[in-house]
């Protein structure tokens, strides 16, 4: 049996949802299900579709919150988790 897997990182987040989360190369990806979104055309617009709705690329751009990254150092409790 062959496995082969890709890795992408995530950049950006939409809103304040962490549920849809997106890549410098404008991948969308549902984290609760591991899933990643097709980009849709619907009357001329490009967009996905986002909690059961058409959102278009324009208005997921004004609301695209950059993703912190956190750093761990060590085995343990939470403690050791420190913002960059």
């Amino acid at each position: 049996m062959i496995t082969i897997s890709k890795t992408y990182d995530l950049v950006w987040q939409y809103g304040e949802s962490t549920k849809y989360k997106f890549t410098k190369e404008g991948r969308c990806f549902n984290t609760q299900t591991n899933r990643e979104l097709k980009k849709t055309l619907v009357g001329g617009s490009v967009g996905f579709c986002l909690n059961g709705g058409f959102v278009s690329l324009t208005k997921i751009r004004q609301k695209l919150i950059k993703i912190k990254k956190y750093t761990y150092k060590g085995f343990g409790n939470h403690k050791n988790l420190k913002l960059c």
